[in-house]
């Protein structure tokens, strides 16, 4: 599990958004099955999610950075997250530009599970347009208020209170997921206090 503060008070919970069926593997057998996305066979683990599943290098391409994942492999979200954190072209970069490219892949990860979820539970048809125009216009939202947080003091209101308000004292903000094979299922949770830290998170097998 990584917690990484990516600008101002917002920490970004990066793992446990990542779960593919391998990382599930003591809940729900060994077996991989086909890829969710892609329908390749035997691929739905999380090296290929992350790196090798064709869906994914599309929006990677299709990003402003027009990246071409096919010198990469990772074989876990946790390889994935120090790419994005330590890429070979980061001194290329200003620091509003690196905190924005961590930025889409935090949001085109997250987006890509919701997706693999709709599928997988819900038996929606995959809509590789639909899923582009989600992670653009997903991070183009929160990349106006990262470029705002860049220019106001430090101290001075951050994304948060920029989007929200500021909330009431001691609120707790919680984030609640849950997924599903015969007879057992897997909980996981994360709670955020009011500065948008990380309380506490845990995942659990669960009878059902």
């Amino acid at each position: 599990m990584a917690f990484l503060p990516l600008f101002g008070k917002r920490t970004y919970c990066t793992g446990v958004s990542l779960i593919a069926g391998s990382s599930l593997k003591n809940i729900f057998g060994n077996s991989h099955g086909a890829c969710v996305l892609c329908s390749q066979d035997g691929c739905d683990d999380a090296s290929h999610f992350v790196s090798s599943c064709p869906v994914t290098k599309s929006l990677w391409f299709s990003s402003s950075w027009g990246i071409r994942p096919y010198s990469f492999l990772f074989s876990s979200g946790r390889e994935m997250v120090s790419w994005l954190i330590h890429h070979p072209f980061q001194h290329l970069f200003s620091n509003l530009e690196m905190a924005s490219f961590f930025l889409y892949g935090a949001i085109l990860y997250h987006k890509l599970w919701l997706c693999r979820n709709e599928i997988f539970h819900r038996g929606v048809p995959m809509d590789m347009d639909l899923v582009h125009k989600r992670v653009e216009e997903y991070f183009l939202e929160h990349n106006r208020l990262l470029a705002q947080e860049q220019v106001v003091n430090e101290g001075r209101r951050g994304v948060a209170e920029v989007r929200w308000g500021l909330p009431r004292p001691g609120r707790v903000r919680g984030f609640v997921d849950f997924a599903m094979a015969v007879g057992v299922g897997v909980v996981a949770l994360v709670f955020f206090d009011n500065s948008g830290s990380v309380m506490t998170c845990g995942v659990k097998k669960v009878e059902v």
